[in-house]
């Protein structure tokens, strides 16, 4: 069982958000994550977008609303989905589940987008580019190895950028055979 809620509060770091009971814990022991670092190009997104937090979720009825309206957007490049989080320059610095940040669904647009969605400009910038395998309720084992295991190891540090998710067409929450791209910004680590 994950403990998040039950021992994390304001003074703990962001990376301690993943408290294990022993008998729960992952086994990411033979996770073999390796990212592939890539340059993310000019990436224009049009959909919908809600202030959310971890204790206060309104994920799933974004999509919903989001997959009801997509077929109304008059041009879209491809069909592939971008789960966007777009997070307080602060929102790493401590872990806190009721803080909020701005949770986006949306899809790849040329720029003609119905005037009742927003567009988003991802711009150009580095990132570690992960592949999550399995239903999206096993995703926090990504993240977890990718916050707790590889950026403190990797020579980097996460960038003040967008954070997405690319699932591709006909993805389904669920599949236990689900792939989804998992883009983490990210820059050179600081020295100090």
């Amino acid at each position: 069982m994950l403990k998040t809620f039950h021992a994390a509060h304001k003074s703990e770091r962001f990376a301690d958000l993943f408290l294990w009971a022993d008998e729960d814990k992952p086994d990411i022991t033979n996770t073999k994550m390796t990212p592939t670092i890539k340059n993310c190009g000019y990436i224009l997104l049009a959909g919908y977008k809600t202030e959310t937090s971890l204790t206060n979720d309104h994920t799933k009825s974004l999509w919903q609303k989001f997959m009801k309206d997509r077929m109304l957007m008059p041009e879209r490049f491809g069909t592939r989905y971008f789960s966007v989080s777009q997070y307080p320059i602060d929102y790493f610095d401590y872990f806190d589940p009721s803080k909020e940040y701005t949770k986006w669904a949306t899809m790849e647009t040329p720029g003609n987008s119905p005037d009742f969605m927003e567009t988003l400009e991802i711009m150009d910038g580095t990132y570690a580019v992960f592949i999550h395998h399995g239903p999206a309720v096993l995703a926090f084992k990504t993240f977890h190895y990718i916050f707790n295991e590889w950026l403190p190891n990797s020579g980097f540090e996460l960038d003040q950028r967008p954070h997405f998710e690319i699932m591709p067409e006909g993805y389904k929450t669920d599949d236990p055979n689900a792939v989804e791209e998992v883009w983490i910004p990210i820059k050179n680590k600081t020295v100090e």
